[in-house]
């Protein structure tokens, strides 16, 4: 048992121990030891757990990549067909920029490889040689042209320029198409529609009726339903009987614009309707210089995605969303028996990220005289897929061999008649 006696002498003991030289140092010292301790400790105890919680970040990241690669292979797959193919062809060839005035004041772009002919300045053009003035018979030989249709509202697109820089348009010229306010100022009226084809059918008119050009269209993404509605047009209007398209080839293209972008704006790692939404507020302020035309009936921002796409093309055509779909955005709408005298090839890819396959409806593929489904391909990664390539070269030959016949053909009648009348 501890006593009062026993307690007094260890106090006793204390007090003498506490009056020896530097004992109150020593004692501060293993204070401070203590507290340095208790920071190093509680520092290694922090460092441990900070660890362990990066090392588990790492086995989710790694189980998230593991889970995506194997449940979305073909989402990933078709993300580095596009990824690569814009990786190696963008802005590769280098093209020249002409600015064309509409009928209506305002002006629309084309954009044609610096290494190719110029179109108006074509060799072919001319007099067969030995013909007579008096026979009063020129033969201009048909020249055919691909007018490509850019999707995303851009200017010069990297699939049509990687399917030049690959060679498959040989014997063909190309030019690239931008509806006004892409890269020229809108005067009169806000940003055009993507799918607008009153210029391009100006364009058209042009080229066949001043250079004698035959002319196809190709059209990548929302450029695909510009194509095909260009085509319609043209053959429910009295204008089919002064032009005519030679062929069209749809390439990825979603059947209803809608789905296409609501499908990015579900997505949760790639939300490419936010960027959609940025490009067009972009031209509507920097290139077309039509946001001031506009701006006061936007209440939403670009960042809202699909709607604020929704709303500012509502706001800039001048008429209601459901109007704007059924006549500008739904491709399925131009699938009927005035297009099918055309020559269309559709193509379409599986892995395709912005279209989802299963969005495109096969009961409207009677409508095209081809239809290619890939495997690979992504979105307009046409480069990356060797099955979509040998296709559109092949489509490409029969155009260019069956125009030379023709000229062929035309060359000997006129020879003939000429020979008549030089008798």
């Amino acid at each position: 048992f501890v006593t009062v006696r026993t307690m007094l002498k260890l106090l006793l003991i204390l007090f003498r121990w506490l009056r020896k030289p530097g004992k109150w140092f020593r004692i501060r010292g293993i204070i401070t030891w203590i507290k340095m301790m208790k920071k190093v400790i509680v520092q290694n105890i922090q460092n441990i757990i900070f660890k362990k919680k990066i090392f588990s970040l790492k086995i989710a990241t790694y189980l998230s990549a593991l889970y995506q690669a194997l449940a979305h292979y073909n989402w990933w797959l078709g993300f580095y067909d596009s990824f690569i193919m814009i990786i190696k062809y963008l802005y590769r060839v280098p093209h020249q920029h002409k600015s064309m005035k509409a009928s209506d004041g305002e002006s629309y772009s084309v954009w044609t490889p610096t290494g190719q002919i110029p179109l108006e300045n074509d060799a072919s053009n001319g007099l067969v040689d030995g013909m007579k003035k008096q026979s009063k018979q020129l033969l201009i030989e048909k020249k055919h042209i691909w007018i490509c249709c850019p999707g995303g509202m851009g200017d010069i697109d990297p699939a049509m320029t990687a399917l030049y820089s690959l060679d498959i348009f040989k014997g063909s010229k190309i030019v690239m198409f931008n509806n006004p306010g892409i890269c020229t100022s809108m005067v009169n009226k806000p940003l055009t529609a993507p799918t607008e084809t009153k210029y391009l059918i100006q364009y058209i008119k042009y080229l066949q009726n001043i250079h004698n050009y035959e002319v196809s269209l190709i059209g990548f993404s929302v450029g695909s339903v510009q194509a095909l509605r260009t085509l319609h047009t043209i053959n429910n209007q009295d204008i089919h009987k002064n032009i005519k398209l030679k062929s069209v080839i749809l390439v990825h293209g979603p059947d209803i614009v809608r789905d296409a972008v609501c499908s990015c704006q579900n997505n949760w790692i790639v939300r490419m309707d936010i960027y959609f939404a940025f490009h067009l507020r972009w031209l509507q302020y920097m290139n077309s210089n039509s946001w001031n035309m506009i701006k006061d009936k936007i209440d939403l921002s670009w960042f809202n995605g699909w709607a604020f796409i929704q709303q500012m093309s509502s706001v800039s055509i001048g008429k209601d969303w459901e109007k704007c779909e059924q006549e500008l955005f739904n491709l399925r709408n131009y699938c009927d028996k005035s297009i099918v005298n055309t020559p269309i090839m559709r193509v379409v890819a599986k892995n395709d990220w912005i279209v989802p396959f299963d969005s495109i409806d096969e009961k409207y593929f009677k409508y095209f005289k081809d239809v290619l489904i890939s495997s690979r391909g992504g979105h307009c990664g046409v480069s990356q897929c060797q099955q979509t390539i040998d296709a559109i070269k092949k489509w490409n030959e029969e155009i260019v061999e069956g125009i030379e016949e023709e000229n062929a053909t035309a060359n000997n009648q006129c020879t003939q008649e000429t020979t008549v009348v030089a008798g």
